[in-house]
């Protein structure tokens, strides 16, 4: 059963994708370094402009996660 979920990459895509998942009974965070957290958390993160409440974790202090959803840029 998945119950942890894991985002990284909180652009365009991945805003939208975790905006679905927050709040539908997961313990859904967004992976981060410390820098862009700060930066997420100072400036917020809006999608269709709503603002967004992620909870988010370091890769250091991520631990095991159920699934691990990858939404960046492909060159």
């Amino acid at each position: 059963m998945i119950r942890k979920v894991a985002l990284i990459g909180l652009g365009a895509i991945g805003a939208s994708v975790g905006e679905q998942i927050v709040g539908k009974g997961y313990d859904f965070k967004v992976v981060a370094d410390r820098d862009r957290i700060e930066r997420y958390e100072k400036t917020g993160i809006f999608v269709n402009d709503e603002k967004i409440n992620f909870e988010y974790i370091t890769p250091e202090n991520g631990g095991v996660m159920d699934m691990v959803l990858v939404c960046t840029k492909f060159s």
